[in-house]
């Protein structure tokens, strides 16, 4: 099994969205209110974690 696009796809939204996005948007802000962005970190990863825990069927037997 080829573990690679889950990987990407987990990279992207750990790497870009995460940590990126909320770095970049952070410095802008004297008084800033991460409930908003925590939603939508562990929405995004629920959404990834339910993808990888999707079971695999053998369809060649």
């Amino acid at each position: 099994m080829d573990h690679s696009p889950p990987l990407a796809l987990l990279f992207w939204f750990i790497g870009f969205i995460n940590i990126v996005g909320e770095w970049l948007a952070a410095w802008q802000f004297e008084t800033w209110n991460g409930q908003q962005p925590a939603f939508r970190f562990i929405g995004c990863d629920g959404v990834v974690l339910l993808f990888l825990n999707i079971p695999e069927f053998d369809t060649h037997s």
